[in-house]
């Protein structure tokens, strides 16, 4: 009863799931034109707030092994098909490198 009560107050349906995808989408394409190490810092040459930001808000997509559950997070058959499709982009192994370098299992 919450989770729907939740769902219709977030207005989740599968429309908004969509345009939500196409934004996250839109948004990796642009970061892989012009991010071409994934070895790299965002700014300058040492890890910084901006890195820390950027692949806490991506580890939900990176999935990377050092974070403390979203390895175990379960996103559903049309989830996982979205997830799936994102994992070639270049900030999606930037965030997993950011994780194996920075944070310990």
């Amino acid at each position: 009863m919450s989770r729907r009560l939740a769902f219709k107050a977030l207005r989740v349906n599968r429309e908004a799931a969509a345009e939500s995808e196409g934004i996250v989408r839109a948004f990796l394409e642009e970061r892989d034109a012009s991010f071409r190490d994934p070895t790299r810092s965002l700014v300058g040459d040492r890890f910084t707030l901006a890195d820390l930001t950027m692949a806490s808000m991506l580890s939900p997509l990176a999935r990377p092994a050092e974070h403390p559950f979203c390895p175990r997070m379960a996103y559903g058959e049309a989830g996982a098909a979205a997830l799936g499709a994102m994992q070639g982009y270049r900030m999606i192994e930037w965030v997993r490198n950011c994780y194996a370098q920075y944070r310990a299992r």
